[in-house]
């Protein structure tokens, strides 16, 4: 009860507020990451198709996500393709299955191990134009407001993906309705709450 009442009162704030639209048109200006450079239109419309490892019915990664909120990404090429797509979907009027708000963050080692993994992407969030505090961030953890959209990981040094690795299967496991999608071609080295998936042939 509590966790519904603290979506009413925040997700308003998010939804109506300058700070949502400077987002989209952030995305829409190709930017979605820190730095990165816009996708090519062809990209753009790319037609992904996704299956779980155990196998199943291919689909957009959209409806993967409404079938496991929290995916893994496990074969390289397509997968972080699909996660720009995703936002840009969303920053072009695309409502998300599992979540109100995309967040593409790449991992990266931290220049100085008294950061905590919840500072280093506050501070992506900043650099985004957010302009909230680590409390706020948590508080959209735990309303599931963001989805988080991890890449990066396979270039991590062993010791950093642990680190990473129990801070996400901590939040994982205290934010029910977080929502997580992570790119790897080593899902030996994640939480194992993630369920696996891999490309299949793109589809016209």
């Amino acid at each position: 009860m509590a966790l519904a009442t603290f979506r009413l009162n925040f997700l308003p704030r998010l939804r109506d507020g300058r700070q949502i639209r400077r987002y989209r048109h952030h995305l829409l200006e190709g930017e979605t990451l820190v730095g990165s450079q816009p996708l090519l239109p062809h990209l753009q419309r790319l037609p992904l198709q996704f299956q779980q490892v155990e196998g199943g019915p291919s689909m957009t990664l959209r409806d993967a996500l409404r079938e496991t909120p929290r995916l893994a990404l496990i074969e390289p090429g397509s997968r972080s393709l699909a996660m720009r797509q995703l936002c840009l979907q969303w920053a072009r009027g695309a409502q998300l299955p599992t979540a109100y708000v995309p967040l593409l963050y790449r991992v990266q080692q931290a220049a100085d191990r008294s950061i905590q993994p919840l500072q280093l992407l506050h501070q992506q969030m900043e650099q985004l134009g957010f302009a909230i505090n680590e409390l706020v961030v948590k508080r959209g953890l735990a309303a599931g407001v963001w989805l988080l959209l991890i890449e990066g990981w396979d270039q991590l040094k062993p010791n950093e993906q642990q680190r990473w690795s129990a801070w996400i299967g901590t939040w994982l496991e205290r934010y029910p309705a977080l929502s997580m999608m992570l790119a790897t071609s080593k899902p030996q080295t994640i939480p194992d709450q993630f369920a696996l998936w891999h490309s299949v042939q793109w589809r016209g």
